[in-house]
């Protein structure tokens, strides 16, 4: 993550472009955690960074009662929602057992 974080020195800063959640989630949203949901959690601190937002939107407050699921869903439909695009449900596709919410 140095390389999204560290403004002088990252190369994420020089090449970055385009949509800002729909590019973190691209580059982040498989990282190996113990809770899927900080895959999405992690990057939130980025997003704001990168968009100037002091205030996280209240959908995207992280909230460990959601399931993986929901906030999966959260944080594509946001992508949709910042690119004015559908190119993020190319994204979808059934997970490892593991990563889905067990009911």
């Amino acid at each position: 993550m140095f390389d999204s974080i560290d403004m002088i020195y990252g190369r994420f800063h020089i090449k970055f472009g385009g949509p800002v959640m729909v590019n973190l989630l691209r580059r982040f949203g498989r990282l190996r955690t113990f809770d899927r949901r900080d895959c999405v959690f992690a990057i939130l601190g980025l997003w704001q960074m990168f968009t100037g937002t002091k205030v996280l939107p209240h959908t995207l407050v992280p909230d460990y009662n959601l399931g993986v699921n929901e906030v999966y869903r959260i944080s594509v439909q946001h992508a949709i929602e910042e690119s004015d695009s559908l190119s993020p449900l190319e994204w979808i596709n059934e997970p490892p057992r593991e990563a889905q919410d067990v009911s």
